[in-house]
């Protein structure tokens, strides 16, 4: 169980975070890929909630899946370099796996969807998805499509995954 923290200890830890900005250092997070809200989450930090709301069909699972495919390449990057292992958990409530897969190999391969799904691709966009497969196939990223999950399942499934993996997200 986390204790509490003492403000001294807060504030040398900020000033710790404020000097490694201005030397040009990396303060750990995951940027989204999207400029406007990395601006407002700073990135991402590990611990913290990020909630998507919007109507249906607005594009949330879409950029939600590309906030977490730019963090598998950066994990990918940085354990290439001898950093910390790390992956990437997405638990979908709404989206099954076979689908999540057909929108990850479009969004990278910039291939429309629906085109991928009536099989109306051409030879270019063809080479484009086996291109994206090959870089997806390298990330730490695993889905887990689970409709009927509780909040004790996704923590435990959590809690688990990262004793095997180490979790970043």
């Amino acid at each position: 169980q986390k204790r509490a923290t003492v403000i001294k200890t807060m504030i040398d830890r900020a000033f710790e975070r404020i000097e490694a900005r201005q030397a040009g250092r990396a303060v750990s997070g995951v940027e989204t890929g999207f400029a406007a809200i990395d601006a407002i989450l700073n990135p991402m930090k590990p611990g913290q909630v990020v909630i998507v709301g919007g109507r249906p069909s607005s594009g949330k699972t879409s950029m939600v899946t590309r906030w977490f495919v730019n963090a598998g390449y950066a994990w990918s990057q940085e354990m290439l370099r001898g950093g910390e292992k790390k992956s990437g958990l997405f638990f979908s409530l709404e989206t099954k796996e076979e689908d999540l897969a057909d929108r990850l190999l479009c969004m990278t391969a910039a291939v429309n969807v629906g085109k991928m799904q009536r099989s109306a691709v051409d030879s270019a966009e063809f080479d484009r998805l086996n291109e994206s497969a090959e870089a997806l196939y390298l990330l730490p990223l695993y889905f887990d499509d689970g409709y009927e999950l509780t909040i004790t399942d996704l923590r435990r499934k959590a809690r688990n995954h990262k004793r095997e993996h180490g979790l970043g997200m």
